[in-house]
């Protein structure tokens, strides 16, 4: 497991084989780090690229497809 910098009120780190994690502990949405695809989220993303408040989410880890 390696922690990953990320915006303000975020926690953010990536874990073999390719999973990225993020959480999102802020009022404001924040850029997602770099993936492939969401693979499991506490609420609806539905901004691409976007991490709402108050939301933590599992990523498949990699440049978008």
């Amino acid at each position: 497991m390696r922690w990953l910098d990320g915006p303000d009120d975020t926690l953010m780190f990536a874990r073999d084989p390719g999973f990225v994690f993020a959480a999102n502990l802020g009022a404001s949405s924040v850029p997602l780090p770099p993936h492939r695809g969401v693979l499991l989220a506490s609420r609806a993303v539905s901004r691409p690229g976007e991490l709402p408040a108050g939301t933590a989410v599992w990523l498949q880890a990699g440049p978008a497809a």
